[in-house]
């Protein structure tokens, strides 16, 4: 039988000279309580049930969260956002959202969603 389930994506971009700094800090900080993948230029935190890839350029880190539904995508978002801006505080980093226009579909499951299946809700223990 095929499911469809449907994956809701957001982005940010983050203005900062610092991209690949504050890409590995969320990644070592997060990695204790989430999975941490290492793909080329990408890392990406398979956390809430969601996820965050996020690469950088001279100017930019660039923030692509997903998750199954809304609550798992606004869960994601905050838990990179806050821990994003109080890393860097004194560079005055603010982390604004940009929902995708349409919703992706998939026939055969979510990687992501099949990931995070055993990985706890980090939206309380971060």
């Amino acid at each position: 039988m095929t499911t469809h389930e449907t994956t809701v994506r957001s982005h940010a971009d983050v203005p900062t000279a610092r991209g690949e700094r504050w890409r590995k800090q969320l990644a070592s900080h997060l990695g204790r309580k989430c999975e941490v993948v290492h793909d080329g230029d990408t890392i990406t935190l398979l956390l809430a049930g969601g996820s965050c890839a996020m690469t950088y350029d001279a100017t930019t880190l660039r923030l692509d969260a997903d998750g199954p539904d809304q609550d798992t995508l606004a869960q994601v978002q905050h838990v990179i956002g806050v821990h994003l801006e109080r890393f860097a505080s004194e560079e005055g980093l603010r982390v604004t959202w940009h929902r995708a226009e349409a919703a992706l579909h998939s026939s055969t499951g979510s990687p992501t969603r099949q990931a995070n299946s055993t990985i706890p809700d980090l939206h309380r223990q971060i």
